[in-house]
């Protein structure tokens, strides 16, 4: 059985840019199956040095797919390739 898309979500607390790509990626799991991992940048301090001026950044299985915005749209056609 074929594994699926892992999308890392780099994030932080008090970011609204965040929380509305984050409902955007929610949306899109309601359409499109992949597995969702977020990672909090200020847990980390080499996560917090290489992201803290990306977030809201999404990689699909390694691949950049949005930085600081995005749309339930954007991720399902990255998803579907």
């Amino acid at each position: 059985m074929p594994s699926l898309p892992q999308l890392r979500f780099y994030t932080k607390a008090h970011c609204p840019l965040c929380d509305a790509a984050l409902e955007a990626v929610e949306e899109a799991r309601r359409e499109v199956a992949f597995d969702l991992e977020c990672l909090d940048i200020l847990t980390d301090p080499e996560l917090y040095r290489r992201f803290r001026h990306v977030i809201p950044l999404g990689e699909l299985d390694g691949r950049e797919i949005f930085r600081f915005r995005t749309s339930a749209a954007a991720v399902i056609a990255a998803v579907r390739g």
